[in-house]
């Protein structure tokens, strides 16, 4: 039983040490680890704001130096969990609810003779990395003990390999053995439920075969969050990329295609710096002499030739047109924007999207096959184990563009049918749908 008296001291020891702590770089996770305030409330209060029993309390204040020692020592993690919650946020000068990802890691190991798992968090995918929790070591289940196995660390040599305990553990029976692994959720975030809306998470399954082979199976499914009724299939990561693929093929356009439409799109581009120039012009001329009427009403008040109930309001009617003549100057400037650019970066990627992400697929390039997933938009729908993506205004027209593309290049086939590039642009500066995009 622990003695109460002292808790306001050790409270306080507790709470110096805590906000003393810098942010702590986790070779376990290669990220910093911040503490925050919500940390350490979190060690008095439970997720309701009820606090916690004052013994437990004290327990985990004493364990808070062993939690800070670990995280900058531990280069595994051997739990994470990844979920949907609702968090309160200020929209428009109100209080709202919105739904954000949020990740949890657990390190479990012995330090200074004591076993602890410290838990650390991150809400949103750009979140920051902070400590969450210290839980004792009598909550921690006993199969989970295990995974201190990698953790430890010597000099000696191991008596067996990673892989011939994992095969052994699996031939005694243990199939649902955890792995300490980082887990790498490839395609999680902007793809939601078809069923009941709600996002949709992944998970990944282990499977041992007799013969001494494992296989890593990585499935997509709802999480259920906003139904735990929703019947909706979960679909494997191999799967998903196929159709990720026949997506890209969707948009893709032939190399001569995109350097046509960006010719015409130069051509509208210089045109429009034209335009935009003499408009900007006349309405900055225009602003100026407005400028040079109030200045003038101002000189001719101060010498007399105005009254005073003149000169306010012929002053509100030049202060209105000066005030709508800046309003058109902004609407001009918006103008400005290097839509040409833009409209580059989407002919590119539809052009080497697919062959991109294939390479990246055969390289197993992680990094490269999320950033083509990202760029698809973020409004991607699964529903019966199909993908289905609605277009952003700037992918939409060139899939439309694609579609008719294609239809010309077959009708030159077979390939002695081909024509040259001046005879392709050509066709393509014949065709109504191509020219009307």
């Amino acid at each position: 039983m622990e003695d109460l008296s002292n808790y306001d001291k050790l409270r306080e020891d507790a709470q110096k040490l805590y906000s003393a702590t810098r942010p702590i770089m986790s070779p376990a996770l290669n990220e910093y680890v911040h503490f925050t305030a919500e940390g350490f409330n979190h060690i008095i209060f439970k997720g309701s704001r009820s606090e916690r029993e004052r013994p437990s309390q004290i327990l985990r204040f004493k364990l808070l130096p062993r939690a800070i020692k670990l995280i900058g020592h531990s280069n595994t993690y051997q739990e994470y969990e990844e979920t949907i919650k609702q968090f309160e946020v200020k929209s428009h000068k109100k209080k709202i609810l919105k739904a954000k990802p949020v990740k949890y890691w657990g390190i479990i190991a012995i330090t200074d003779g004591r076993k602890i798992k410290v838990i650390l968090r991150k809400i949103g995918d750009n979140g920051q990395l902070h400590f969450w929790s210290i839980v004792p070591a009598w909550t921690t289940n006993k199969y989970r003990d295990m995974k201190l196995f990698s953790t430890m660390k010597g000099i000696h040599k191991p008596m067996i390999t990673r892989e011939e305990y994992d095969r052994i553990q699996f031939l005694i029976g243990r199939k649902n053995y955890p792995h300490p692994k980082k887990h790498e959720i490839m395609y999680r975030g902007p793809i939601k439920c078809g069923g009941c809306g709600a996002m949709v998470t992944a998970e990944e399954k282990v499977k041992y075969q007799k013969n001494g082979n494992t296989h890593h199976y990585t499935y997509y499914h709802c999480t259920k969050r906003r139904n735990p009724n929703c019947k909706e299939p979960a679909i494997e990561e191999a799967e998903l990329e196929k159709q990720i693929a026949k997506e890209l093929g969707s948009i893709e356009i032939p190399t001569d295609f995109n350097n046509w439409a960006l010719a015409r799109l130069r051509e509208m581009n210089t045109q429009e710096v034209s335009d935009r120039d003499r408009i900007y012009g006349a309405q900055r001329r225009e602003y100026e002499a407005c400028v040079r009427r109030v200045d003038n009403l101002i000189d001719m008040r101060a010498n007399g030739e105005l009254t005073e109930g003149e000169f306010k309001g012929r002053k509100q009617t030049l202060l209105a047109e000066k005030g709508r003549l800046q309003e058109l100057l902004k609407d001009t400037d918006k103008r400005v924007e290097n839509w040409l650019e833009i409209a580059e970066r989407g002919f590119n990627f539809a052009e080497k999207g697919m062959a991109v992400f294939a390479e990246a697929k055969k390289r197993n390039d992680l990094e490269t096959r999320k950033e083509i997933f990202a760029a698809l938009g973020s409004d991607l729908i699964l529903k019966g184990r199909k993908l289905s993506i609605d277009w952003d205004n700037l992918l939409f027209p060139i899939q439309t563009m694609a579609i008719e593309v294609r239809a010309i290049h077959a009708k030159l086939e077979p390939v002695e049918n081909k024509a040259n590039t001046r005879d392709m642009d050509d066709l393509y500066s014949k065709n109504p749908i191509l020219l009307r995009r």
